[in-house]
């Protein structure tokens, strides 16, 4: 009895420690995914304002419904994008996210797959080259306020990938912008990032995703269990 309950303290005595590296680590801020923290780290040129009261309400009103924004990275000085009718929208940045059905839930890389697929099951993906020639007559073939899937990649083995484009109408003209979504497996948990730029040419694709592969391998670094 007595070597049990030593077993006992001593598993318990391991886990506080583990607890308490989590928490001392070299990590700027955390956010919660249900139970588990996430490490928010420092990205070069960009700063974290979820913080502020207008982008967190920005954040907050784009935001789909079922998820929850846990951060909100904006490029420092921020830009802005805007039409033709004077109206703004950010450019180059990005967001964290939890589903929130699943934010307690214990994922692995077969249900991050699984998930991949009913993202892209049944869409038909959109020729880049074909695309771009689109783009230069008008916007209008991109589904107002809903993503136009271009590409799917992992640039990392937790990681599943989705080039989007996004339009958003603005009185006399429209924005049009890249989006790389990005569904996360961290800490047992699926997370969601979304990086964002603004479309101002053939170029944008290949500087959205050289960004965002920058920003998620980043993430996942600070976050890798000990």
């Amino acid at each position: 009895m007595v070597l049990v309950a030593f077993l006992v303290l001593l598993s318990c005595a391991s886990n506080t420690k583990k607890e308490v590296q989590a928490e001392t680590t070299d990590c700027p801020a955390f956010v919660n995914v249900g139970k588990v923290k996430i490490c928010l780290p420092e990205i070069d040129s960009m700063v974290e304002s979820y913080n502020d009261s207008i982008v967190k309400y920005w954040a907050d009103q784009h935001e789909f419904q079922g998820n929850t924004v846990l951060s909100f990275y904006l490029r420092n000085p921020t830009r802005f994008a805007a039409s033709e009718s004077g109206e703004k929208i950010y450019d180059d940045f990005f967001k964290i996210f939890q589903i929130n059905s699943v934010r307690d839930f214990d994922a692995d890389t077969k249900y991050l797959d699984e998930v991949a697929y009913s993202i892209t099951n049944g869409r038909e993906m959109g020729n880049w080259g074909e695309v771009l020639k689109k783009l230069e007559k008008d916007y209008r073939f991109i589904p107002a306020d809903k993503p136009y899937f271009i590409d799917q990649y992992s640039p990392h083995p937790d990681v599943r990938s989705f080039v989007v484009l996004y339009r958003y109408g603005f009185g006399k003209g429209d924005i049009v912008l890249i989006g790389v979504m990005n569904t996360m497996l961290i800490k047992k948990r699926l997370v969601g990032l979304t990086y964002y730029k603004a479309f101002f040419g053939p170029e944008t694709l290949a500087r959205a995703r050289t960004k965002n592969d920058a920003i998620v391998a980043k993430v996942m670094a600070v976050n890798e269990s000990e």
